[in-house]
């Protein structure tokens, strides 16, 4: 059995996908000795040598950031070409992972759903979606922060080579909370007020020159 890792974060190896699927790889290895290839999509030069790549797997891990509540461009183009080529995919099994720097995993419901349904116009089997919020900066921790969370993923791994499928209880831990409520809904609200503003969203603005034109809607001119 092949599985195929195609890692969709525009970072690439510096990336905090790329530090949640290796954990998911790590599990994975340790109890299989299945062929694995792991790759950066933006490093990859070539659609049609990628394509075939996919094509030659039996079991198909894409990972990516949420980006505008959906996918990162270069993952939607990668998509769009392996969609031309569906014939060559049909009967594939595809997993997904969605991961984003909101807390709550309901913001990425709605592309699950579109990864899903891709898996249905190419007659692929859709094995699941792995759904983490508050994920940004995870490359950045050290190596003790980051233990808390990934046993998870590793044991996640494990799962996914011995059976096949993924977790669900470990899947329903990785995308808690789905969305705030009651005291812990009010706390984040005295945090960032009215949502006009965010320490960490203001430091980037900054950094790139853009928080004096954070109000602007050029797309309504």
């Amino acid at each position: 059995m092949r599985l195929f890792v195609l890692n969709g974060s525009p970072r690439g190896r510096s990336s905090n996908t790329r530090v949640i699927l290796d954990a998911l790889i790590e599990g994975y290895v340790a109890v299989s000795d299945h062929e694995i290839v792991s790759l950066d999509l933006m490093l990859e030069r070539g659609m049609d040598v990628l394509i075939r790549s996919t094509a030659a797997s039996d079991l198909i891990m894409i990972g990516f950031p949420l980006y505008v509540d959906s996918m990162p461009g270069i993952v939607k183009e990668y998509l769009e070409h392996l969609y031309e080529k569906r014939d060559s995919i049909k009967g594939k099994r595809m997993a997904f992972l969605i991961h984003s720097g909101f807390p709550e995993a309901v913001h990425s419901r709605a592309v699950e759903r579109y990864c899903r349904k891709f898996c249905v116009r190419c007659n692929c089997e859709y094995v699941g979606a792995i759904v983490k919020g508050g994920s940004e900066g995870i490359r950045l921790l050290s190596q003790e922060t980051r233990s808390e969370l990934l046993p998870k993923l590793r044991e996640l791994g494990k799962h996914l080579a011995l059976y096949g499928e993924l977790s669900g209880e470990i899947l329903e831990e990785l995308a808690t909370p789905e969305r705030f409520e009651g005291t812990a809904l009010e706390a984040v609200k005295s945090y960032v007020g009215d949502g006009t503003k965010h320490p960490y969203w203001d430091r980037i603005l900054k950094n790139n020159s853009a928080y004096d034109e954070r109000f602007s809607r050029p797309l309504t001119d």
